[in-house]
């Protein structure tokens, strides 16, 4: 998507609109729908959406509460809105309006907030839902945060866990995971349509166009999201390190290393729930890139015919990578799934092949190569720069794709999007089912 120059960031005339609804009116600015979004409109389409009865009205209309509208003009943005009851009682809306799939104002041209705020609302958007739990453990809270939305073109809806030690990082981070997850969702629409896609090669900073005919299966890929190109792009390489790490382990059937010495670790960063009912044990994968790539595993103590649960993290500091593991394991064993009695993974065909299953992985776990947590957490941390991963893979590595993904109803000015690639040369279904880190069913939900 090709952004008209510094659009958003230059001082925009916005006209104010008003909305009847039921309890009375909705006040707000918006652009004009020729010159950008979002417009009213999108607003009247998102309160419909909602199954919320408004329509549009006029500046005339509204009789009560007009000194409003000087404050809203002082104020100069699209995403500050008030809800005048019928009697003058007005409460301010800090909303996030995305363009509406559905609404024929210019996408391209969005004008975003200046910044986010915390608590932000999200009642003009995809998002239909935001929902956080709260978990102590000793070294403090573990914020569970459950989004879901419909997708702009599919109109898929997606539902997406985030687990961070912040209640608005986690939300803000569910928020970054259903986006990318959105983005994928509707990327072969929009390729099938026609859209052209730009992409950049990293190591020489060429451009090209993503083609219509490559096939997903032949590259190996992962997705990013920053505040800027260059953050999405750098998230997006720890993934794919990530990615291609483990990748390499299951492939050449090599063990990770299992972290010792790391029981009072666990139990500090761990709820008790998941204490109580699994062994945690955590694993590290050496690897020549620029990311610190570390698993945990956890074993059932009340089932032996479930399967253990992988989660694996990658970061460039060696401590935010532990940390994100104790989030992923929440999130893949959330208590919901406890309390409904169904089991986190598939079973095996039979309980009794299944409890043969998970004592051999009990004793795979035992037979890994040791290291001491206190060396892991001496790890010095690598450099966040691109200019790093930029000459680690111009030495003889393969060629990677920067795809630039963001679409008009999921702006780059809300959140910058991007998929890095590189192309596979061996097919995952060449490899054998059995490998240093489990089958190939639990490689890919681990990292889904």
């Amino acid at each position: 998507m090709v952004l008209r120059g510094d659009f958003w960031k230059r001082p925009t005339t916005l006209k104010p609109f008003v909305l009847k609804v039921r309890e009375g009116f909705l006040l707000g600015l918006a652009m004009d729908p020729e010159k950008g979004a979002p417009c009213a409109n999108c607003v009247l389409l998102w309160l419909k959406q909602r199954n919320v009865w408004a329509q549009h009205a006029t500046l005339a209309d509204l009789t009560i509460r007009r000194d409003l509208i000087a404050d809203l003009l002082a104020e100069n943005s699209a995403h500050v809105l008030y809800e005048i009851s019928q009697d003058g009682t007005a409460i301010r809306m800090d909303a996030l309006v995305f363009p509406h799939p559905r609404c024929t104002c210019d996408k391209i041209n969005y004008l975003a907030p200046s910044s986010i705020a915390k608590n932000i609302n999200y009642a003009f958007s995809p998002l239909y839902q935001i929902y956080c739990t709260r978990f102590g453990t000793p070294d403090g809270n573990l914020w569970l945060t459950r989004v879901t939305g419909d997708c702009p073109l599919t109109e898929k809806t997606l539902t997406i866990f985030a687990v961070e030690r912040d209640k608005e990082v986690s939300r803000k981070k569910a928020v970054d995971k259903w986006m990318k997850k959105a983005i994928e969702t509707d990327l072969p629409i929009r390729v099938r349509r026609g859209e052209l896609i730009a992409s950049e090669v990293l190591q020489s900073g060429d451009l090209e166009l993503m083609k219509r005919d490559q096939s997903p299966d032949q590259f190996l890929g992962a997705m990013g999201a920053g505040k800027n190109r260059e953050e999405a792009t750098l998230n997006a390489l720890v993934e794919l390190a990530k990615t291609t790490t483990l990748r390499r382990y299951a492939h050449s059937m090599k063990n990770p290393m299992l972290i010792v010495g790391a029981n009072e670790y666990i139990r500090s960063k761990a709820p008790f729930f998941l204490l109580q009912q699994y062994d945690l044990h955590l694993l590290f994968y050496p690897n020549s890139m620029q990311a610190w790539v570390v698993g945990l595993v956890a074993v059932s103590r009340q089932r032996t015919d479930e399967k253990p649960v992988f989660v694996f993290s990658a970061h460039t500091d060696i401590k935010e990578a532990l940390d994100q593991l104790f989030c992923k394991v929440l999130e893949a064993l959330k208590p919901e799934e406890q309390l409904t009695g169904s089991p986190v993974l598939r079973r095996e065909k039979t309980d009794s092949i299944s409890a043969q299953m998970n004592m051999w992985w009990i004793h795979w776990i035992y037979r890994c190569s040791k290291i001491n947590l206190k060396d892991i957490l001496s790890l010095e941390p690598y450099s966040r720069k691109l200019t790093q991963w930029r000459d680690y893979y111009r030495d003889g590595q393969e060629e990677v794709a920067i795809l630039s993904v963001n679409n008009p109803c999921l702006p780059t000015q809300i959140r910058t999007i991007v998929k890095v690639q590189i192309p596979l040369r061996d097919r995952i279904n060449n490899v054998r089912n059995i490998n240093g880190i489990g089958t190939w069913s639990d490689f890919r939900d681990a990292l889904a």
